[in-house]
C-alpha cells in the first residue's frame, strides 16, 4: 500500500471533524502540512484504507496550545491538536505511535479526549496503559 497523502489525511479529518469542513481548505491543508513536514502526524491503517488520524505537538502548559503553531520538541507535554477514528484501536494505535515519535512525556492533553471538549489530561502511565491494545 502506498503511504497517504497530506490530502488522504486533510480530507479524513475534514470528513470526520466538523469544525474541520468549516475551515477554508487551502488554509486547512497549509496548517495541517505544518505538522505533517514534522512527523506529527499520526496515521492508522486497515485493509488499505485509513482509519484513524491525530495531529499533535509539545507545548509546556495547555494555554500555549491557543497558539496554533507553538510547538518546542523539549517540552514537557503532547498537545493532541486533533484526533479522528473509525476503528476502535484508532486512538491506542495513534497513541502509541505519539509515544514512538515523542517518547517519555510528563502527560497528553487535549479537548480532544472528552465528548464535551473540556481539557483532559492523560499522564504518562495512563498513556501506555491505553496503548497495550497495539
Amino acid at each position: 500500500m502506498n503511504p497517504p497523502s497530506l490530502l488522504d489525511v486533510c480530507r479524513f479529518l475534514r470528513s470526520h471533524l466538523p469544525a474541520r469542513r468549516a475551515q477554508e481548505r487551502r488554509g486547512f491543508a497549509r496548517w495541517v502540512l505544518w505538522y505533517w513536514r514534522d512527523a506529527r502526524v499520526g496515521v492508522v491503517h486497515n485493509a488499505g484504507q485509513i482509519v484513524a488520524v491525530c495531529l499533535a505537538r509539545c507545548i509546556y502548559q495547555p494555554a500555549e496550545a491557543d497558539q496554533p503553531y507553538a510547538h518546542d520538541e523539549a517540552a514537557p507535554l503532547v498537545w493532541v491538536q486533533d484526533i479522528a477514528s473509525d476503528h476502535p484501536l484508532g486512538v491506542p494505535c495513534l497513541l502509541k505511535q505519539s509515544l514512538g515519535r515523542f517518547g517519555r512525556r510528563e502527560a497528553f492533553c487535549g479537548h480532544v479526549f472528552s465528548r464535551s471538549g473540556e481539557l483532559r489530561t492523560l499522564p504518562y502511565r495512563t498513556v501506555l496503559r491505553l496503548t497495550d491494545s497495539c
